[in-house]
């Protein structure tokens, strides 16, 4: 049955990309100010200030394609002092397909001086929680860009405190289900559900929808609600958001999930506290994806999924301060070319707070492994004289940089022999990133390599027609002697600046495996460390990498591209915790 839609109801909808220019320079008084408590309005401004210092800070998006964003005022509206920002409301602002469902503008206008009404906030990638009347800006940002990740974790406690000042009971999504939008609104609505702030939440998924059809769906769905009529189109769905995300695997790899089963409570089944999730991944079905759904994404990454009940329940999150758990491993093992590997599965649905402590503990053990012997020398000292284990992981930091916890920041995770019978050794991989003794290097043949050369080349505004091309020197660098000598040339600046950069290593001397607890140490680190970084209103200033033309290590802040887009599983700090104990004891 479709929701009960009255002034207990909050409904949530997008920005859209295309907006009206100009403006007035004075701004009315944004309505949210009434809306929420002042320190909860003065949180949102300050979330909306660091978004656009992260604008401000990347070059892309102060591009000329990106040309409205260098007209952007620190005013009021994002926390400042500044007068002159021009301002319209949301509602005059924004000019997209759901905007301009005929009738919708002036329902909405309606609908906000109406107490009866349902209440309604606009998700902005620049804004977060928008009320229709809220003056804004001229911007352009989607929420899938890296300063609008923040409200991955902002936007809950201030959908929290909207929630509890307005008496919202219900929340109804019309969002696409495939957009960063539902991905932020659905994780908080979730969340409220979760914890019985609300108790319904759900979202109305448009079946066949594109770019066009599915904001124009919704344009028209909002029209009904907010006229007292049920939606009536055919090509709708309504799915219901249940506070509890489903578990799906890793890409390319054969895993073994592990899903508790809920805990049922008589009194309210939504007390039922939240176990395993959903991991944000590539090509990865919707949290309320079927069955049917998992097992066609499965099918399409080349997994097999295999659906076992836990006997463990819960993982328990380590408290700050306190000692760490001692957490069991049941999914952890070696393959064998006859038995697929069992790997850790990813948890999306971790509080703010376990993120955290996760952080912190990461942040200790890395302290803890900077004591011991030959750890912290730059690449090129290590490898003159340093010892070095047989396998490891490696972590190199970046003196440039530093964040809120450690000295230095770790800028790149990396392992070796995750293939089987692999034999090469962490001295060989890490002896590839720098190079010959002579200086010179080979960059086709370490990725790390590559990407230093191609940030140092976009930084200088040089350019080398032959740099990345081919897996081996292509034939007009055979044969020309100017090329040679530039790449010549610049192999040996990418030397120098990898060769300083200091290194920490864990020694981990398992079997050659896709599934070795090197890869489970290296994928979870680089999942934990880059959602950290997507989090952090702190630009890494100075950092080369911020000049690289990847999206992965400009957002990421690290020289890593595969697993910074996905979730991590708190487990790996047992594995990782054990490996510096080993190493430390060596």
């Amino acid at each position: 049955m479709p929701p009960t839609v009255n002034s207990s109801t909050l409904i949530v909808f997008p920005c859209c990309a295309a907006k009206a220019s100009g403006g007035t320079i004075v701004a009315m008084q944004d309505p949210l100010i009434t809306s929420l408590p002042d320190t909860a309005y003065a949180q949102l401004c300050r979330a909306r200030r660091a978004v656009l210092t992260g604008i401000q800070n990347d070059p892309i998006l102060q591009s000329d394609a990106f040309t409205k964003n260098r007209a952007l005022s620190d005013g009021p509206d994002l926390g400042g002092l500044a007068s002159s920002g021009r301002y319209l409301p949301a509602l005059e602002r924004y000019t997209g397909n759901l905007y301009a469902v005929p009738g919708l503008r002036a329902k909405l206008y309606a609908s906000v001086a109406d107490r009866n009404a349902p209440r309604v906030l606009i998700l902005s990638a620049l804004y977060g929680p928008l009320h229709p009347l809220s003056p804004i800006q001229d911007y352009n940002l989607r929420m899938d860009q890296a300063p609008a990740r923040i409200w991955r974790t902002a936007f809950l406690p201030m959908l929290d405190q909207y929630v509890s000042t307005q008496g919202i009971r219900s929340i109804v999504l019309l969002v696409g289900s495939e957009t960063a939008y539902y991905r932020v609104a659905s994780r908080a609505a979730s969340d409220l559900l979760r914890r019985s702030r609300i108790m319904e939440a759900s979202q109305y998924h448009i079946l066949d929808g594109n770019t066009r059809a599915t904001p124009v769906e919704h344009g028209r769905i909002l029209l009904d609600l907010l006229s007292g009529r049920q939606p009536s189109s055919t090509r709708i769905e309504r799915r219901s958001i249940d506070g509890v995300q489903r578990a799906v695997p890793y890409r390319s790899l054969t895993v073994t999930i592990n899903v508790p089963t809920p805990v049922p409570n008589a009194a309210s089944p939504r007390n039922a506290p939240a176990t395993e999730a959903s991991p944000r991944m590539r090509r990865a079905p919707p949290p309320n994806a079927s069955a049917t759904e998992v097992a066609r994404v499965a099918a399409r990454n080349m997994l097999t999924v295999t659906n076992a009940v836990s006997a463990q329940g819960p993982i328990a999150q380590p408290r700050v301060g306190s000692s760490p758990p001692t957490i069991p491993h049941p999914a952890m093992t070696t393959a064998t070319p006859s038995q697929p590997a069992r790997i850790l599965a990813p948890i999306q649905a971790l509080s703010i707070a376990g993120r955290s402590a996760h952080r912190t503990r990461f942040g200790e053990l890395m302290r803890r492994l900077m004591t011991g012997a030959d750890q912290g020398l730059p690449l090129a000292r290590l490898l003159e004289g340093g010892r070095l284990p047989e396998r490891g992981v490696y972590f190199f930091l970046d003196p440039t940089t530093s964040n809120e916890q450690d000295q230095w920041r770790i800028c790149r995770v990396g392992t070796h022999a995750v293939s089987l019978g692999s034999k090469s050794t962490l001295r060989a991989r890490l002896r590839a990133h720098l190079g010959t003794r002579s200086g010179s290097g080979n960059h086709r043949g370490s990725i790390f390599r590559l990407h230093v050369g191609n940030a140092l080349l976009r930084r200088d505004q040089r350019e080398i027609a032959t740099w990345g091309i081919g897996s081996v020197a292509p034939p007009a660098l055979r044969t020309s002697e100017v090329l040679r000598e530039a790449e010549a040339r610049h192999e040996q600046q990418v030397s120098n600046y990898i060769g300083q950069l200091p290194v920490l290593w864990v020694a981990v001397p398992d079997e050659a495996s896709p599934a070795s607890e090197r890869s489970i140490i290296e994928r979870n680190a680089i999942a934990l460390l880059s959602q950290d970084a997507q989090r952090s209103v702190m630009p890494a200033n100075g950092w080369l990498g911020e000049h690289s033309p990847r999206r992965e290590i400009r957002e990421s802040r690290l020289w890593n591209l595969n697993y910074v887009d996905d979730d991590y599983n708190p487990d790996f700090l047992a594995v990782l915790e054990r490996s510096v104990a080993r190493t430390l004891a060596s």
